[in-house]
């Protein structure tokens, strides 16, 4: 139970990290209050369901299932290849730019 305790709080400070790094800049409660609704959402959905195919299938089918969506979510993430940090949006931003080809034209010094 502590190391539940301690990882749970632990991937609430990373999901706040990650939500504050990645929406514009003055949007952090916004984007971590998009968290806990759509966190809160899934909680309904899940026991509902869950409780739904447990009673109708049993447990078996309900876990079983659960495992097999797990895998796939694993092996989607693995799959995905790009493990890069993430860039802030900016609201003001240049859509047509991308990030890599300005960083492309300043070379290593600095200097353009």
């Amino acid at each position: 139970m502590i190391c539940h305790g301690v990882s749970y709080a632990l991937s609430q400070i990373g999901c706040v990290d990650y939500i504050s790094s990645i929406v514009p800049e003055g949007y952090e409660a916004s984007g971590q209050g998009m968290l806990v609704l759509f966190r809160g959402s899934g909680a309904v959905l899940g026991l509902f369901i869950g409780g739904w195919v447990e009673q109708k299938f049993g447990p078996k089918v309900l876990y079983s299932g659960l495992a097999t969506i797990v895998s796939i979510g694993v092996a989607a993430l693995l799959s995905a290849g790009s493990f890069s940090s993430p860039t802030r949006m900016s609201l003001t931003q240049d859509r047509t730019t991308d990030e890599h080809d300005t960083a492309s034209l300043i070379d290593r010094d600095g200097r353009n």
